[in-house]
């Protein structure tokens, strides 16, 4: 195998790679996304709930939002963990398509001048 048929593999290979990677990145990200929204709505009703509760001026109501509170506190606990977990994953990916997008333009590039000189030889 010629060196221009071994660039061509290689960049082949570190365009998957790279789709791949970014394939990655997008199902993490997408994971932060519904972790965040899920986190957000839960804030959202809460605040819907307190309203209510301060324009209703029962005890029953009180004692349901202040359940409510404790239980929200403990889920949005475990949400903002499980959001930082997943945007550190996100950041380690996105150094992780960085490098492969370096490397999938780099062998592109040299893959194009092997081409471009192997022309010119038979020229």
């Amino acid at each position: 195998m010629i060196l221009r048929e071994k660039l061509r593999a290689l960049a082949t290979l570190a365009a998957v790679k790279k789709d791949a990677d970014l394939g990655r990145l997008a199902a993490v990200s997408a994971r932060l996304v519904v972790a965040t929204r899920a986190r957000d709505d839960m804030v959202a009703a809460l605040a819907r709930e307190t309203a209510f509760a301060t324009a209703t001026p029962e005890v029953p109501v009180w004692q349901a939002l202040d359940a409510h509170v404790i239980l929200a506190e403990r889920a949005r606990g475990a949400l903002e963990a499980q959001i930082g977990r997943i945007a550190a994953e996100r950041e380690a990916m996105r150094g992780v398509c960085a490098l492969s997008f370096g490397r999938a333009e780099v062998l592109g590039r040299l893959q194009e001048r092997a081409a471009r000189q192997a022309r010119s030889a038979r020229a």
